[in-house]
């Protein structure tokens, strides 16, 4: 089956593929010009055009993720001296509650949204609906999931004690929904929203400091990313109607309902996803007080952890949208086999100096989150080839779905472990990094056992 416009297939693969497939790096684009869907007329790329575009998007993706290890640096050693252990572990729980709500409101649309936005990028009408109908569909999300919260916050008992402040960590977490980031990925154009985002952190860096001086000013952590979040999005999308004079097309409902259809697998991959991300942190909530020293211990390593993980998603995020274009498998292999010796090595490091390095990052009484952040290496090791073979991978080799069945069966594993382990008694805040270790490696498994029969397909439909 060829590659079609107009959106992601009822499979939910970003791009349709069928039985062939490319050679691994595509030949020379011609320069002649072509008419688009819209009557736009438009040049090729050439290859070399397309790889400088990977090189700036890549560029920009790492100035995102550096920049939020710059002001975590700044604000996260301030928060944990400031707030406590227990006060710190409140937020954190607070957070991996919001994860489903922000996970339903997200709707899987990074990727697939962002995916038609990349296939269709030359017709400028269809990329105005998709921004449409993803805008319109999170709105009516965002309703939904705040009539679920308000109860929850009001009548249940590990709520009900502060309510509004749960209610303020809805909102900023809602509100970085509208932040444009599959537009801007799927024109291949990180600079803006890059901006918008670093503009973001250091709002929020200048507030903590201004705002936050003891432990009851708690609730401003989620009061200053709501309010920055409130200003960016604000700007991304003046930025896209004002400077590249792209506009919010009314979708249809008949439209906005096809999008949010075509992200259902998508969806249920990222909800998989949290499962065994959010989930630990919740049902630590369960064993131990919410705000208490383990939870607060465990969140500390969790965000070193989901830092570290950060170096590496810049290059699976700018890949994803080139591979479904150019579908350079030889550039794909090659950065993952040149990069895993340094990963390797850094995970190593971070083992030997786990402890001091948290007592001097966070204070002394984070001091155990070594422990936790040690084991945690297991996870980080796996995790480049986690994202590498997933959607950059399996997405131009027709195998999309594999990468959420891989989520969701490896999730299946993960709950039932959790709830044995609860049962018997050895759920701690050790055993749940361990089990998390577990279960990426089943989707690390699946996703090699699927890279290989894809390929094996394609090669066959030559």
């Amino acid at each position: 089956m060829a590659i079609e416009n107009k959106g992601t297939p009822d499979s939910a693969e970003p791009v349709s593929s069928g039985n062939t497939v490319s050679s691994d790096v595509p030949a020379t684009s011609s320069s002649e010009p072509k008419t688009t869907d819209s009557g736009a007329t438009t040049i090729k790329e050439t290859g070399k055009t397309k790889k400088k575009r990977l090189l700036k998007n890549t560029i920009f993706l790492y100035v995102l993720v550096f920049s939020g290890y710059f002001f975590s640096f700044i604000t996260v050693p301030y928060q944990t001296r400031v707030l406590g252990a227990e006060l710190y572990g409140k937020i954190g729980w607070a957070m991996a509650v919001m994860a489903y709500f922000s996970v339903f409101i997200e709707f899987g649309f990074l990727l697939s949204a962002t995916a038609s936005i990349a296939g269709n990028r030359d017709d400028k009408t269809y990329v105005e609906k998709v921004v449409g109908a993803v805008t319109l569909d999170k709105l009516l999300l965002t309703l939904l999931s705040l009539a679920v919260l308000a109860p929850m916050a009001f009548f249940w008992q590990k709520m009900s004690s502060d309510p509004w402040f749960y209610l303020l960590c809805f909102l900023s977490v809602s509100s970085a929904s509208f932040m444009l980031d599959f537009f801007y990925r799927g024109i291949e154009e990180m600079q803006t929203i890059t901006i918008a985002s670093v503009f973001l952190r250091a709002l929020f860096t200048i507030g903590i400091f201004v705002f936050m001086h003891k432990p009851q000013d708690y609730w401003m952590v989620p009061a200053l990313n709501l309010g920055g979040n409130l200003l960016a999005a604000g700007y991304v999308y003046g930025h896209m109607i004002f400077k590249l004079g792209y506009k919010i097309r009314w979708p249809g409902l008949g439209f906005a309902w096809q999008i949010l259809k075509e992200s259902t697998w998508f969806f249920l991959s990222r909800v998989a996803s949290t499962i065994y991300t959010a989930t630990n942190i919740f049902l630590l909530g369960f064993v131990y007080p919410v705000a208490s020293i383990p939870i607060g211990v465990y969140t500390a390593a969790d965000k070193l952890l989901g830092v570290m993980k950060q170096t590496m998603g810049p290059i699976s995020d700018s890949l994803y949208p080139y591979m479904v274009r150019n579908r350079d498998f030889k550039l794909l292999k090659k950065i993952l086999l040149s990069l895993m010796p340094v990963v390797a090595l850094g995970c190593i490091v971070v083992a030997i100096i786990a402890e001091p390095m948290c007592s001097w990052f966070f204070g002394t009484q984070f001091r155990d989150a070594g422990k936790v952040l040690r084991l945690m290496m297991l996870i980080l090791f796996i995790t480049l080839p986690v994202y590498l073979l997933g959607f950059p991978t399996l997405s131009p080799l027709g195998g999309a779905k594999a990468v959420n069945q891989s989520v969701i069966v490896a999730s299946i594993f993960h709950v039932f472990a959790l709830c044995v382990t609860f049962v018997l008694g050895y759920l701690n805040i050790y055993s749940v990094v361990l089990l998390t270790f577990c279960t990426e490696m089943i989707i690390l498994i699946y996703r090699v056992v699927a890279v290989s029969k894809y390929w094996k397909k394609s090669k066959a439909g030559l």
